[in-house]
């Protein structure tokens, strides 16, 4: 068996008084697309920013590549983690191509010039989403939606092997959603990278992820293939309504049911 690109043994986490999750055991291999569900307020992103370093757990420990988060310095684990924040923070004055080159930061031998292939690394993935044109544009100039492409652009321009996204299909149209995960899956793919991807859209998730962590009240949880998690009686207790399921083909749709 290969190397896991992250294990996470025993953890606990906690947020005030408020216990998210206790005893999550998870191994992500690499190639692997796993999709992070739960009610808001569940403890999604408490768990991302753990894996970042930006939360400190109560209890257990995270490893990167085997190696312990805690003793990993900033600039390597930027190297093997990259994450799409769910909002991102104003930008400074800066062109769209500045900013993802921002990207590059990690792997880049100088910080006074940049090199020829961090370049084509960032114009590359300025056209993986439809971005080129706008390379000489103002970050401030952006939409919402263009913003948005800008840092998944950033993110796959840092090349980690774990993609770590929270709520990615914020400020996106429907079929820029669809088409922007099928892009990230296969550059994932093609990098032997993983995508560990949080969203409250169920069928997002089922459509895109092999694995699924399911995050329950009082810091229970499910995990493990999809197909195992994504029924309606485990969904329905999750999110505390019930979860219908519609299927055709190979394609499933989940709704919830309205009440009487």
């Amino acid at each position: 068996m290969s190397e896991a690109l992250m294990t996470i043994d025993s953890l606990e986490l906690q947020l005030g008084s408020k216990r998210l999750c206790r005893n999550l055991n998870l191994r992500i291999d690499q190639g692997q697309t796993w999709g992070l569900l739960g009610r808001n307020g569940a403890g999604k992103t408490t768990l991302l920013h753990s894996i970042l370093g930006l939360h400190h757990p109560k209890a257990g420990n995270i490893a990167i590549a085997g190696q312990s988060l805690e003793s990993i310095n900033r600039r390597q684990l930027a190297m093997q983690v990259g994450m799409l924040f769910q909002e991102n923070p104003d930008s400074l004055p800066a062109t769209v191509l500045e900013t993802v080159m921002l990207g590059r930061h990690p792997h880049s031998q100088s910080i006074l010039t940049d090199s020829e292939q961090d370049l084509g690394i960032a114009r590359k993935a300025l056209e993986a989403f439809d971005l080129a044109g706008l390379s000489g544009r103002q970050v401030q100039s952006l939409s919402g939606g263009e913003r948005q492409r800008l840092a998944l652009a950033m993110l796959i321009a840092q090349q980690p092997r774990l993609y770590l996204l929270d709520e990615p299909s914020n400020h996106l149209d429907i079929a820029f959603q669809t088409r922007m995960l099928g892009i990230l899956r296969r550059i994932a793919r093609e990098d032997s990278a993983s995508l560990f991807m949080a969203t409250h859209d169920i069928n997002l998730a089922a459509r895109f992820c092999d694995h699924i962590v399911l995050m329950l009240p009082d810091g229970e949880h499910r995990s493990g293939p999809a197909e195992e998690i994504l029924q309606e009686e485990i969904l329905s207790a999750a999110y505390d309504c019930r979860i219908r399921q519609l299927k055709k083909d190979d394609l499933a749709l989940f709704y919830p049911e309205e009440a009487s």
